[in-house]
Parts: C-alpha cells; structure tokens; sequence
C-alpha cells in the first residue's frame, strides 16, 4: 500500500512540474531560418510613443482657422491648399478621410509596370511625414526599386524593411522610371521609416475596427485586395461586387472611411483617370481587402 501511495504522489509532483500555468506560459522556440529562404514574418517593431495623428493634424489646422477667421478669402485659399474635396450633398458622409485634412492627396500613376506595392509603401511613408512635419516632401519611389533591383511584384515585406534600411529621397531628384531600374545606390537617403508594423495578425485580413485605430493612429494605410475587372473600370462609385475574390493582386493606400457607405476610401496609383480623379470607395469586407494592412512611422535624417 505504502508503494502504490508513494508512486501516486511521485505521479502527482512529476504532473505539477510538467503542465503550464497562467504565470507561466510555455515558451514556443523558433527553428533558426536559413539566410536564402524569404522572410515570412514581419520584425516586430515598437512604434514610438506619439500623439494619435489626428489629433495633432486637427489642431494644426484648427490653428491654422482661428488665425484666419477673420479673413474669409485666406480660410478659401487654405481649404483649397489642404485639398479638401466638396462633399456632395447626396451622399451624406460620416466617418473619417485624411484628404479633407489636406493628406495623401496626390495621385500618381505606376504605369504598366507592378510597381503597386512600393508605390502603397512610399505613399504610406509620405502621408506619416505630412502628418508629423507639417511639409509636403513628394517621396520617391525608384530608390526604393533601385536598391531592391526590383521592377515587379513585391509586398510590404519588402518595401517597408528597405525604406528603413535606405530609406528613399524627393520624386524630382530621382524620377521613377516605369519598371526600369538604376545601379544599386550606395549612400543612405533622408526620408525613412523610423518604425512599421501590421495593424493585424498577417494570417487574416484586418478588422473594420483595426484598421479604423490604425488610420487615426498613423495615419493612411498600406493594405492588399483582390483588384477584379470591375474594380479596374470603376468611375468612383462604391465598389461592393459579392465575390468570390481571386488571391490579392494590388496594393492600395487606406486614406478614411465612411460609415453610411460601410466603405473605405482608398487611393489608388493608377493615375487621375481611375475611379473619382484617382480615389475610390471599397465596401467593407469585400475584394479582400485589409490583408497585410501596414502601418508606417517616418522620420526624415539630415
């Protein structure tokens, strides 16, 4: 009797040492990847503690009102600067858009060539640097493909890693050349990304309520969808086709939201022809969209 109590006991003690506990957790190791294989996995990265960028850009210009309130034709000229589109009274708006507060408002075209995610990536970076400067530097993107020396496909594991590693300079000193590529550069640019980060878990699409946080954190959004025929002729209308949606092929920038369309307003970089001068409206949780949806940090070096 006393042997079978004494293995009962050892049995117990073994199973204590054994299972985890909440205080605890276990702990999962990581096999060391090999140097060839592709990244998988964005580095985890902290952002820096920051105002939440709406609200330093709302005050900017609620300075910027109250210093004009007194000069009705200086307030036009400042809306009109901003880049504030007209909302049209048919479609009552409610929600968020960064371009009512003169950000992300330039549209640019890649051309024919698959230059979408390095365009999203560098647009990303510019629309952080508009927020956190108060400047309008126009970022190139043909650094980004030059270092890269890639003028195709990539994603946001490529474009954000080499804006913080080389980071990119101004359009008009290095003009973006189509899918063509220059030599490697050598020396390091000033405009950076300090620190990026998915706004989700990269194995799923990102939440409406994720990606709302992360627009009013950092401002306008990487992300990936499923571009279909029809989102390539859209004129502007709401883009909400019921699918089924092909994997990802296009990369957008998210700029608001409004919650009578259940949309996103994205900007898009296939010129001003494109949807309404360039923008357009995709319904919630239709062509894909929120997959590998980035957030992006900028800085600028002297």
């Amino acid at each position: 009797m006393k042997r079978v109590l004494l293995t009962l006991v050892m049995v117990l003690l073994v199973a204590a040492v054994v299972a985890p506990s909440a205080a605890h957790p276990p702990q999962f190791l990581l096999r060391p990847r090999p140097s060839t294989a592709p990244l998988l996995v964005a580095p985890k990265t902290t952002p820096p503690v920051l105002p939440p960028a709406h609200l330093l850009v709302q005050a900017r210009h609620q300075q910027a009102q109250a210093h004009h309130k007194h000069d009705k034709k200086s307030a036009q000229n400042l809306d009109q600067q901003a880049g504030a589109p007209a909302r049209p009274a048919r479609t009552p708006f409610r929600g968020f858009d960064w371009t009512m507060l003169g950000i992300a408002t330039r549209v640019r075209d890649q051309g024919r060539a698959g230059t979408c995610w390095a365009h999203a990536g560098v647009e990303a970076l510019e629309a952080n640097l508009e927020i956190r400067t108060g400047t309008l530097p126009l970022l190139a993107v043909q650094p980004v493909l030059d270092q890269l020396q890639d003028g195709g496909g990539g994603d946001a594991l490529l474009v954000f890693p080499e804006l913080q590693k080389q980071g990119t300079g101004l359009a008009k000193d290095y003009p973006y050349l189509v899918g063509k590529l220059n030599p490697r550069r050598k020396e390091e640019l000033p405009y950076k990304a300090l620190a990026w980060g998915f706004v989700h878990n990269p194995a799923r699409p990102a939440t409406v309520a994720e990606i709302k946080a992360a627009l009013l954190q950092f401002g306008p959004v990487y992300t990936t969808l499923s571009a279909t025929d029809a989102f390539m002729r859209n004129r502007g209308e709401v883009m909400a086709e019921k699918g089924p949606f092909p994997e990802v092929n296009h990369a957008v920038l998210i700029v608001g939201w409004d919650d009578n369309r259940k949309a996103w307003k994205i900007k898009n970089s296939w010129g001003p022809r494109w949807g309404d001068k360039g923008f357009g409206w995709v319904a919630w949780g239709r062509y894909r969209i929120g997959t590998s949806t980035a957030w992006v940090q900028g800085v600028v070096q002297p």
